[in-house]
């Protein structure tokens, strides 16, 4: 009995390992592909697998409304990234389409099963927990959709919202910061002009900007936080460090002629942990690593472990990232905003 036991408990652990969630991958078309052609030309093709015993489809693909299947590789050495393919052309696959791609399309590659050709997209509610791939691939309407947090159907970067410099201020910690709102370079961009005074102790600037994606604020069913870009540059003086960007809430009281309980002072943190790609080494690479041309910025861009839901009412985002100056040296940040990413959850 206790050998069955241990035998159970190492088939679970085989079964819950063999079930981790894998992203589902996408590449690019290497060269242009008319309608009528049986060969791929990928950029990549890792992950990609002919097709198995019995003529098992292992890998299938999806590029400009057009779902086909991987049968082998074009070189008898089974090397290099030209693939044998099937094209239906609406048979077999509802809703797909032969058609010419231009070199550089995107190519979506998977199990068959992550491409959903049922009659209508899926909508709804959903189970995150329980599909091996996703996104999923929409062949009929070609919408990329994933399972959000919230167990909704969501699809993939549909939403992007600008949020200007007017929105956005600072402030400083061992120096003065100095906020105007001027227009800088050859397109007369706004921005915010951020200026630290020249003090010891290497002091900070944080810039900070406070916004609200469009949503709708009913429960669940609002918007979801994809991502948060900031764009910078430096005048003067580059900073000597930049730190991982925060993201908290500020949630104001329903409007009442009672006794109202006013809003927090510090924003809420949210998102769980930040990572944040382009701050780059001083001096070396990535972001602000050297004086920057008037009106010519970098980009930073954070994305979030938790999921940030915009369906509470009432509340609003705080972006901050903040940057340290070189000791005794003036140091000016320059920015035009941020570029917020979100997505929505399909309608039940």
């Amino acid at each position: 009995m206790k050998n069955i036991r241990n035998l159970f408990v190492c088939l679970f652990a085989v079964a819950t390992l063999a079930f981790s969630q894998t992203v589902t991958t996408s590449t690019t078309l290497a060269t242009a592909m008319g309608a009528r052609e049986s060969t791929i030309t990928l950029t990549s093709s890792t992950g990609v697998l002919a097709q198995g015993v019995n003529n098992q489809v292992m890998t299938a693909g999806y590029v400009d409304r057009e779902y086909f299947e991987i049968i082998s590789n074009a070189n008898s050495l089974g090397t290099g990234n030209i693939w044998n393919i099937r094209r239906f052309g609406g048979l077999g696959a509802p809703g797909s389409v032969n058609s010419q791609h231009l070199s550089g399309a995107t190519v979506w590659l998977s199990v068959p099963g992550t491409f959903d050709q049922g009659p209508n997209d899926r909508v709804g509610s959903c189970a995150n927990v329980t599909f091996q791939y996703l996104p999923l691939i929409e062949v009929r309407s070609g919408n990329v959709i994933t399972c959000n947090p919230n167990n909704k159907y969501s699809p993939i970067g549909v939403g992007a919202f600008w949020v200007p410099p007017t929105q956005c201020t600072s402030v400083g910690t061992g120096a003065t910061a100095t906020n105007t709102y001027v227009t800088s370079g050859t397109g007369n961009t706004l921005i915010l002009n951020a200026s630290l005074a020249s003090a010891g102790s290497s002091p900070t600037v944080q810039v900070s900007c406070v916004f609200q994606p469009p949503t709708s604020v009913s429960a669940l069913r609002g918007a979801v936080l994809q991502d948060i870009t900031m764009f910078a540059g430096s005048a003067t003086t580059v900073p000597a460090a930049v730190a991982t960007a925060t993201l908290g809430t500020i949630t104001f009281p329903v409007a009442a002629n009672a006794v109202q309980t006013p809003s927090v002072v510090a924003p809420v943190s949210i998102g769980g942990t930040v990572t944040t790609v382009g701050i780059g080494v001083a001096a070396t690479s990535g972001y602000l690593y050297a004086v920057t041309t008037a009106g010519a910025y970098y980009s930073m861009k954070s994305t979030f472990s938790a999921a940030v839901d915009l369906s509470t009412d009432l509340r609003v985002l705080s972006f901050g990232m903040v940057f340290t100056e070189t000791s005794s040296n003036v140091t000016v940040v320059q920015t035009p905003g941020l570029l917020v990413h979100y997505y929505y959850p399909l309608a039940n």
